[in-house]
C-alpha cells in the first residue's frame, strides 16, 4: 500500500476462483494440484488482462500454441490415466 503497488491475497478469492479443498489441492500443505492450477492461472489471466490490459495471444503465435496444445494433450491423458 505504502508504494501503491496491489498485493493480491488469493486465499481471500478461492471462492471467486471456484477453488475446492477437496478437489483442488495436492496435500494439506496448501499446495495445487493440476486442476486448482488451472483456476489460479485463468484468475490471474483474467485479473492481469482487466488491470493491466495485456493482450491475448492465443491463436498469434504458433510456438505458444504448439506447446498449449501439447500441455491439453499431456492433460488429459494423464486425467484419463487417473480416473481408470
Amino acid at each position: 500500500e505504502k508504494y501503491g503497488i496491489p498485493y493480491l491475497e488469493l486465499y481471500y478469492e478461492m471462492e471467486k476462483m471456484g477453488l475446492n479443498a477437496e478437489t483442488d489441492f495436492h496435500d494439506a500443505s496448501d499446495h495445487l494440484n493440476q486442476y486448482g492450477a488451472q483456476k489460479l492461472a485463468g484468475y490471474l489471466g483474467n485479473y492481469l488482462t482487466e488491470n493491466y490490459g495485456l493482450a491475448d495471444y492465443r491463436g498469434k503465435n504458433e510456438r505458444w500454441d504448439k506447446d498449449l496444445g501439447e500441455y491439453n494433450k499431456y492433460l488429459k491423458e494423464k486425467l484419463k490415466k487417473e480416473s481408470e
